[in-house]
């Protein structure tokens, strides 16, 4: 029985889950805009908070084209450093907004970041494997 692990399908797996989550979260804020526009005295903060949208859903993008194209070293270089980054910055932003947005929300945040910072040491490892082949 083989129990090495075969990274690449790991980080596809995980790319797989935190995707379809990033598109949860847009939804899910878009869905409040459309609520808070109602109470909105200005028109500056539902632009603000579409921006927030577009930016997820670009982040979701990225994700789901990076995970595809690992096996490219320069990509997976980039890859590892987008998924550190993104999963850093969904954590302070757990932390910022803990308490704000609700429970849902916040704990989608968390598991984001943390899957995010999961894929990073997937594709670091992979990174790793590929140096000690070589």
């Amino acid at each position: 029985m083989n129990s090495e692990i075969n990274w690449k399908n790991l980080a596809l797996l995980l790319g797989v889950i935190v995707v379809p989550l990033m598109i949860i979260l847009a939804l899910t804020l878009s869905f409040a805009i459309l609520l808070a526009m109602g109470f909105a005295s200005s028109i500056v903060w539902v632009i603000s908070l579409l921006l927030i949208v577009g930016v997820l859903l670009i982040l979701g993008l990225i994700t789901s084209i990076g995970v595809f194209k690992l096996n490219r070293p320069s990509w997976r270089k980039f890859f590892m450093m987008y998924s550190f980054f993104t999963g850093i910055a969904a954590l302070i932003s757990f932390f910022i907004i803990r308490g704000a947005m609700g429970s849902l929300i916040e704990w989608l945040v968390f598991g984001i970041g943390i899957v995010y910072l999961l894929l990073g040491f997937v594709v670091q490892k992979i990174k790793d494997d590929e140096k000690t082949v070589s």
